[in-house]
C-alpha cells in the first residue's frame, strides 16, 4: 500500500513516528520490509527525479536513541510549520 509518511533523518538513518498500537506498526511488526522513494513534486511526469530504495524498519528501543529520534523528529516539523507560515507572511 503506498502512503506518504513524512520522515526526518540523521545522518544516513531515517526515521518517522507513528503510534504504538496503529495500523501501521502493526503491518511492520508482521513485516519488516520498507520501500521509499524520496523526490519533490513536479507538474510534469517527465521532470521527476527522485531516488528510491528499500530498507527494513527497526523499532527504536533505546531510550537515548528514541530521544534523539523524537529531537530530530521535532525539530523537522517545527521547521516546516515555521517556513510555511513565513511564506504565507510573505504573501500578505
Amino acid at each position: 500500500m503506498d502512503e506518504q509518511i513524512r520522515s526526518n533523518n540523521d545522518g544516513l538513518t531515517l526515521y518517522f513516528l507513528c503510534g504504538r498500537d496503529s495500523q501501521k506498526a502493526a503491518n511492520l511488526a508482521r513485516d519488516d520490509r520498507v520501500s521509499l522513494t524520496i523526490d519533490h513534486d513536479t507538474p510534469q511526469v517527465m521532470e521527476i527525479t527522485g531516488l528510491s530504495m528499500a530498507a527494513h524498519a527497526k523499532a527504536v528501543l533505546d531510550p537515548d536513541e528514541a530521544a534523539r529520534s523524537y529531537e530530530c523528529c521535532r525539530r523537522s516539523i517545527a521547521s516546516r510549520y515555521i517556513s510555511t507560515a513565513l511564506e504565507l507572511n510573505r504573501e500578505l
